[in-house]
């Protein structure tokens, strides 16, 4: 269910992205927020329950600014865009997944979306080499996956499959979204929205 998300979030941003690109304002238009409706929204409606875990906090494991939080059956996993740590369901520090920097296992960056096999309690990352890493819950690089050029977002859909989001930021990308599993590009979705260059 998770995927599925994961991969209509990415669609829908893609979308909502070139459209905005695509079409100009002109008109502009005023939104009266006092005249809006007020109304109470309790939290038991939309959760069924609720559960404070405070994650240690020492110098080894402090964690950076917008972090991501991804709650697992058995532990919480803490990312920013430079580090990944583990912490089991009671909030200790258990350790960090790989680690940021220019050898060949290290990585040059945590991905956006972070994604996981629960199944195999994996995290995958960007790698310093260009390749995309998969590291193991202890913290060891466990396998690789292709990138395609400019990839910002990827999603985890099954066993050796996954759909990686394109950033057309440039205006010449090829492809809005990729599909691959851990040896090679499997199948594409062609973008049509290029920009004017001038």
């Amino acid at each position: 269910m998770r995927n599925i998300l994961h991969i209509i979030s990415i669609a829908l941003f893609i979308n909502v992205l070139t459209i905005s690109c695509k079409h100009k304002l002109s008109d502009s238009y005023q939104i009266q927020l006092n005249s809006a409706e007020q109304k109470q929204l309790n939290l038991s409606e939309y959760v069924v329950s609720l559960e404070y875990v405070p994650l240690e906090t020492t110098e080894e494991c402090l964690i950076d600014k917008y972090p991501r939080f991804h709650v697992l059956e058995d532990y919480i996993v803490a990312s920013t865009w430079r580090q990944c740590y583990l912490f089991d369901r009671k909030g200790k520090f258990i350790r960090e997944i790989g680690r940021q920097g220019n050898d060949p296992k290290d990585y040059a960056r945590t991905l956006s979306g972070e994604v996981f096999d629960e199944n195999n309690l994996t995290v995958m990352m960007i790698g310093s080499t260009g390749q995309g890493l998969i590291y193991s819950f202890d913290g060891k690089v466990s396998g690789h996956f292709p990138i395609a050029p400019n990839m910002q977002e990827i999603a985890y859909l099954s066993d050796n499959l996954w759909v990686q989001g394109i950033n057309n930021s440039n205006g010449d990308a090829v492809n809005q979204l990729v599909f691959t599993d851990q040896s090679k590009l499997i199948d594409s979705i062609p973008n049509d929205q290029f920009f004017q260059r001038v």
